[in-house]
């Protein structure tokens, strides 16, 4: 049996593990919604450490509106989903 996660992503839901389950119908503690992470983003975003070249990056994506490029540069910054979702960028 393989006891890595695997995470994936998805437009709708960022799901771990093997199964996609529904956010309406059960609220496991292995999905996020991505709409909870981008609003999250929205409300926090002044407080994200950011360098220069990403400050910059990050102005044109809010222009953008691309917010699922934030949460991936996020990401390559090392948070977790859930860390994005909750809003600790520290």
């Amino acid at each position: 049996m393989d006891t890595t996660k695997h995470r994936c992503f998805d437009i709708k839901y960022v799901f771990i593990g093997e199964d996609k389950m529904n956010l309406e119908g059960n609220k496991g503690n292995n999905v996020i919604s991505m709409e909870a992470q981008i609003k999250s983003v929205q409300k926090h975003l002044h407080k994200i450490p950011l360098n220069y070249r990403e400050s910059n990056a990050v102005t044109d994506m809010v222009m953008m509106k691309d917010y699922h490029g934030i949460i991936m540069l996020l990401k390559r910054k090392g948070y977790s989903f859930e860390d994005i979702e909750k809003g600790n960028f520290h």
